[in-house]
């Protein structure tokens, strides 16, 4: 081969060398159709200071349309917006930090909401929203990292009435953030802050009535009761290292089947009543721990089991509830600190409480109170202050109270009522302690 030929040959063994490396490095580097579509599956939204309505409600929008999870992070700033309806959303909202991102209504705004009688008559949408800042509806969300603010010159286009059947009409917000489904639903919220404010022109007295509103109450089509016929919701409910203040209450719940509830190092301040409480929960296991509660009334934690179900109810209970290691205050002339009431008194409820811390003020009615529970356990809590009764077993069955510490109660407090519907119920208290029964076939023992 000549000097020339060997030459040409290399000069194109170089070429075809190098242009097979561009095409390798441009099949490594483009990104794959899948990845593509994982790009539009996380968004950046940036508050624009004036009305940020639009871009929130359309990053919710796409996130809703699109399969799988989508992201939606929000950064430091003050997004204002009007009541936006999140449906079928699948991912996370998150902000920059607690103290950092803030979500509120515009300034001066008065907020639409729908004037369907009642409201839950129909589904929420964007235009015709139910009274909540963010609804989400047959959603799974993870929620982190913000607050949401409802601030005194919060104001809404009327008022509206929860049940066809009530005469209350209420001319505030009734939550901050509502979410609900007909079916399975996830609701994950954590490290983010839902701050209230005083109405000071209204006899209602906060601008919200809940901070956080949950469970099952979406109607069936076929509904004949608005107020009875809302299909239960199942599926995961953790609230985590939140903060709750300024409201009638933090965090309601109603109508839970087949769930998972926890609320979990949570504060609540400048709550009116029932900082945390649910109604029907049913085959769900609920545990609240480690929260830090204040109420002016009370009480603290509040359950309630009704004796009807809107779906079928089961014939067969089987929820646990585990009420502990919560740190609970209640102001003067409120009503209890932790209180579990089931008309059903389904034998197959678990009810424990323990080792909760309460404080509770004057002219109270009790610290802890089970009333038509069967098989509670209330042990080892520590109740202080001046209610009319330490604990209180009303109507219950097979309750048991034992070796908690009483110590602190004002001397003229009867320790433990045991009522005229209670019955095999076995009380483990000291000598000094002073125990009210009125039940049948009750066992007292002193130590």
């Amino acid at each position: 081969m000549s000097e020339k030929s060997a030459v040409s040959s290399g000069l194109k063994v170089q070429y075809v060398s190098r242009l097979f490396l561009a095409i390798l490095v441009c099949l490594v580097t483009l990104p794959s159709g899948a990845a593509l579509a994982d790009q539009h599956r996380s968004v950046l939204l940036e508050p624009n200071g004036v009305d940020d309505t639009s871009a929130l409600q359309g990053a919710l929008d796409n996130c809703a349309a699109l399969p799988g999870q989508c992201h939606i992070r929000l950064a430091e700033g003050v997004f204002h917006t009007a009541p936006l309806v999140a449906t079928g959303f699948v991912g996370s909202i998150r902000g920059a930090g607690m103290d950092l991102t803030t979500i509120r209504p515009p300034a001066g705004v008065v907020l639409h909401i729908t004037k369907a009688f009642p409201f839950n008559t129909v589904d929420p949408t964007p235009a015709d929203p139910w009274p909540a800042l963010i609804s989400f509806i047959e959603s799974k969300v993870h929620l982190s990292a913000l607050t949401v603010e409802l601030p005194a010159d919060t104001k809404i286009d009327g008022w509206y009435p929860v049940c066809m059947v009530s005469n209350d009409l209420f001319p505030v917000m009734s939550t901050a953030i509502w979410a609900t489904s007909r079916g399975e639903s996830e609701f994950i919220m954590r490290d983010v802050a839902i701050i209230g404010a005083e109405d000071p022109g209204s006899e209602w007295i906060y601008v919200m009535l809940q901070s956080l509103v949950l469970g099952g109450w979406l109607l069936p089509a076929d509904y004949t009761d608005p107020c009875t016929d809302w299909l239960p919701a199942s599926g995961t409910i953790v609230l985590d290292n939140n903060v709750f203040e300024t409201a009638w209450a933090a965090a309601y719940g109603e109508n839970m089947t087949d769930a998972n509830i926890r609320f979990t190092h949570n504060q609540t301040r400048d709550m009116l009543v029932e900082p945390f409480s649910f109604y029907n929960c049913h085959r769900s296991k609920v545990v609240v721990a480690h929260n830090q509660i204040e109420s002016i009334y009370g009480p603290g934690l509040f359950f309630l089991q009704n004796a009807y179900l809107a779906a079928d109810a089961p014939s067969k209970e089987d929820t646990e509830f585990h009420l502990f290691k919560n740190h609970i205050t209640v102001g003067e002339y409120g009503f209890a600190g932790i209180w579990y009431r089931d008309d059903r008194s389904m034998p197959t409820t678990t009810v424990n409480i323990h080792h909760n811390d309460i404080s509770m003020g004057a002219e109270t009615v009790a610290g802890i109170g089970v009333v038509q529970a069967s098989g509670a356990s209330v042990q080892s809590n520590r109740i202080a202050g001046a209610p009319q009764f330490g604990l209180a077993a009303m109507g219950s069955t097979d309750c048991r109270l034992g070796m908690n510490d009483l110590d602190d109660l004002s001397p003229s407090v009867a320790h433990v009522l045991l009522d005229e519907g209670s019955s095999d119920c076995r009380v483990v208290v000291r000598d000094a302690e002073l125990v009210l029964d009125l039940g049948t076939n009750n066992t007292i023992i002193y130590h």
